[in-house]
């Protein structure tokens, strides 16, 4: 008797193999999001909130940090320094929509949750489009030098490669095992 038929190959599968054909998260990938995710949250509320949220919540020591990194002394980052109207609702959106997120993927990383994979490829699209005018602001910009223009792109590029990568992941099928229904 023939296993089921995988949805990648068309090919029958060998009986008794769970998911023939589906590609789940290796280790390495549940280590890289999850350690994306856990760091993210200390960045988006200390650091990114900053540009929106009142000052009066953020102790000085952070708020020179943020100063610092936008300075010319630290990364020039004028997105930090300047806060455009434009990124001021992209780190609302952050704030808003990624914080919660990242909570949710934590918990659903940490407990092998399929419920990850629907979330994920939203949460990965809207980050990689907001990441593109940030990019491209960084790219483009006539205050920058060429040293500050790869530095900037340089730190921020991973957060679009890892949301691009988690896309690519959840495309595969769903991200852990079907866990077995007990009657």
């Amino acid at each position: 008797q023939l296993g089921a038929v995988s949805r990648w190959t068309g090919r029958a599968c060998p009986p008794g193999t769970p998911r023939c054909g589906a590609a789940m998260l290796s280790s390495l990938e549940w280590v890289v999001f999850y350690v994306f995710f856990l760091t993210h949250i200390p960045i988006t509320v200390l650091i990114d909130g900053q540009g929106v949220l009142p000052g009066e919540l953020y102790p000085s020591e952070l708020k020179d940090l943020v100063k610092w990194y936008g300075s010319t002394e630290g990364f020039n980052d004028p997105l930090m320094r300047d806060t455009p109207q434009w990124f001021v609702h992209i780190v609302v959106c952050e704030l808003v929509l990624q914080l919660p997120f990242f909570f949710f993927a934590l918990y659903a990383l940490h407990t092998k949750s399929n419920a990850l994979r629907i979330p994920a490829l939203l949460y990965g699209s809207h980050v990689c489009t907001t990441m593109v005018p940030i990019l491209g602001h960084f790219a483009y910009s006539p205050s920058l030098e060429a040293r500050d223009r790869s530095s900037l792109i340089s730190l921020y590029l991973p957060y679009l490669l890892v949301p691009a990568y988690l896309i690519l992941a959840m495309l595969r099928g769903d991200p852990f095992p079907a866990k077995e229904k007990h009657s």
